[in-house]
């Protein structure tokens, strides 16, 4: 009897054995795909960061481009109320004459 329970506990390690092994064998395949999504995940992470950095060199060009273009319109617009001044200064000269 003592032989056959020993028998039926090696039989059941050894199942319990074989059960582990397949597990450890999935959790290693499992963990390699996981290690190759994370490198897919951080190129696509960089890419991103250089696109972002990228946006932000274009948006600094833009915001000088735009502090340009808003001096030029002030000094447009002095310039437009130095000649309404001017020529009212001369349309009253020719009234006078």
């Amino acid at each position: 009897m003592i032989c056959v329970g020993c028998a039926l506990i090696i039989a059941a390690l050894v199942y319990l054995g074989m059960k582990v092994y397949r597990l450890a064998k999935t959790a290693m395949a499992a963990q390699k795909g996981l290690e190759a999504e994370v490198q897919v995940l951080l190129q696509k992470q960089q890419l991103a960061m250089d696109g972002v950095a990228h946006f932000q060199a274009q948006e600094a060009v833009l915001v000088a481009n735009v502090e340009r273009l808003q001096a030029a319109f002030a000094r447009l617009g002095f310039l437009t109320d130095q000649f309404s001044r001017a020529r009212t200064g001369l349309a009253d000269l020719v009234r006078l004459r």
